[in-house]
């Protein structure tokens, strides 16, 4: 084969292997293959009674997750101040002929009123512990709101439009 022919030859199967990687079900530059980001559980589970104070949020994912979207859009709050955003959004939120312009008031009041704190992963970014700095009180309710718009490391969204709110709501509360 010529110099010639051997770069040309070259050149078109770098050219296929190039359009051939292109066809596989891996969506991601990372190199992950994509599957519909889920949450498979949350801990304390909804509706939870007697959660004991030093407890720890627990939210595991089918698929590695990019922890920073899950982070900004994780919310957790309790007592009146919760309850009092709950009726709002009742009253003023999606579904209830609320407006775009009202939820981001409301998402920036629950920003306000939402507990600080810690957040570990585990290695394959699939499972996330929050720990509140300060605890939590004593028979009080609890509300955890995880937004829609958190995404898998690859980049994929997670659907959670199904859902109330188009985020996951959990309740539970304090024993003593």
């Amino acid at each position: 084969m010529t110099r010639p022919g051997f770069f040309s030859t070259a050149l078109i199967l770098l050219a296929f292997g190039v359009w051939f990687s292109g066809c596989s079900n891996d969506d991601s530059i990372s190199g992950i293959a994509e599957v519909q980001p889920l949450v498979v559980s949350v801990s304390p589970q909804n509706g939870t009674k007697n959660v004991p104070i030093s407890s720890s949020i627990i939210m595991t994912f089918n698929t590695p997750m990019d922890t920073i979207s899950v982070m900004e859009h994780f919310h957790c709050s309790g007592g009146d101040e919760m309850w009092e955003w709950m009726d709002s959004l009742q009253h003023h939120g999606p579904g209830h002929g609320g407006h775009m312009g009202r939820m981001d008031h409301m998402m920036e009041w629950m920003r306000d009123i939402e507990l600080s704190g810690e957040f570990d992963w585990n290695a394959e970014m699939t499972e996330c512990v929050f720990h509140p700095d300060t605890g939590f009180l004593a028979h009080t309710d609890y509300m955890i709101y995880l937004e829609g718009d958190v995404r898998s490391r690859g980049g994929m969204m997670m659907d959670m439009h199904r859902l109330q709110y188009d985020g996951l709501m959990i309740h539970f509360r304090t024993g003593p």
